[in-house]
């Protein structure tokens, strides 16, 4: 259809942007006729994974990274988030923002939100929200005039920002004034026709292990007030898991803010048995390379929906915690469309059912999308 490459940027603000897109690009751009440029935001998360060059190098033609130290973000310092904005628009200035087509997940960052605005074509892949959601947040007005003065003085979209009040100042939700982006949901609904569902793994060969996803629940403002009693419930599900499975190998991967406390609550109860993955990989890059695991637990951790949609037996055990002030509907939410064998409602569930799932993926919306854009430029 394209007689020259068209060109595909892609926003890496994430790990798991890494590992969803080296499953997604393949699958578009088989054929070789998209030239791909990433742009990395070399945040935190990417302090100790080494391998991130190797991966974007399997799907990238050009890799434009921003150090740490140099990435605008939302702050009352302006002038500093501004000077950054100059710097990042000299690092693309072999970029065609009218012709070339921008592909993200965030919209939240200021950083993402300047990209946003700068391409004209743009496709933004997000969780579809619950209408319940809108009845769970308050504006945050302060926070939203120098988010939005930073937006002006770059040229960026305004917004809308508002607090999610039963997360204690844990989580905000952003609303992009007068979007010119597509947007295409990576919800598992069939009822929604502007979805993208990536196809399941190939090569799946369990082999008596099980991955654990950790979770800052030291940490979580939400425990707060009883945080002791659902320690307890923590422990007490994964001493079930440990007895119920004696002759498995036991793998903990650590959420990328935590410390090793989560991490040195539960090795006791593995015997010393659990075998701590650090952070080199990400979750859903870790499964990419490893697909012998068994089964994949979580408190409710966004991994156990990855592992699900790879194709792994993945559950989730925040329910057993019967969290309150909306935190449970909250989860619940993110997890709307999972089959109900991936909640485990008490620690008298059976934990060697399984929930898994094998689809073929649905990328005709996003691949109809793309030829769209780059034909009606024409």
């Amino acid at each position: 259809m394209y007689k020259v490459k068209k060109n595909i940027v892609l926003y890496i603000g994430h790990t798991y942007d890494l590992a969803y897109f080296s499953r997604l690009i393949p699958l578009i751009n088989g054929s070789g006729k998209f030239n791909i440029t990433s742009i990395v935001v070399k945040g935190r998360y990417f302090d100790k994974l080494k391998e991130y060059k190797e991966i974007l190098d399997g799907y990238s033609d050009v890799i434009i990274e921003i150090p740490r130290d140099q990435i605008p973000i939302y702050s009352p310092r302006i002038l500093r988030s501004l000077k950054f904005v100059y710097k990042l628009r000299k690092r693309m200035s072999d970029i065609d923002f009218r012709d070339s087509l921008f592909i993200s997940h965030d919209k939240s960052q200021f950083v993402s939100n300047y990209l946003l605005s700068c391409f004209n074509k743009v496709i933004l892949i997000q969780t579809l929200e619950s209408n319940d959601l809108k009845n769970n947040l308050k504006l945050s007005l302060i926070r939203m005039f120098y988010y939005n003065l930073l937006n002006i003085l770059s040229g960026s979209k305004l917004i809308v920002l508002k607090e999610i009040i039963s997360s204690n100042k844990h989580a905000w939700h952003f609303r992009i004034l007068n979007p010119h982006f597509n947007v295409i949901y990576r919800n598992n609904s069939k009822k929604i026709k502007n979805v993208i569902t990536l196809p399941s793994l190939d090569k799946i060969d369990p082999n008596k292990k099980i991955l654990i996803f950790g979770g800052r629940f030291t940490e979580w403002p939400y425990l707060k007030n009883n945080r002791e009693k659902y320690i307890l419930i923590i422990k007490s599900f994964y001493q079930k898991l440990y007895n119920n499975f004696q002759d498995y190998e036991f793998f903990y991967k650590p959420h990328p803010k935590e410390n090793e406390t989560e991490y040195n609550i539960l090795k006791p109860i593995f015997d010393d048995k659990l075998i701590n993955l650090g952070k080199s990989l990400n979750s859903e890059l870790y499964l990419l390379k490893n697909r012998d695991i068994s089964y994949c637990f979580s408190i409710c951790s966004t991994s156990s929906l990855s592992a699900f949609e790879m194709g792994f037996n993945s559950r989730v055990i925040y329910k057993i915690l019967e969290l309150k002030n909306g935190i449970e509907k909250a989860n619940d939410d993110i997890y709307v469309d999972m089959p109900s064998e991936f909640f485990i409602n008490s620690l008298e569930d059976n934990l060697s059912h399984k929930c898994n799932t094998h689809n073929d993926g649905r990328l005709d919306y996003i691949i109809n999308i793309i030829d769209k854009l780059f034909y009606e430029s024409k």
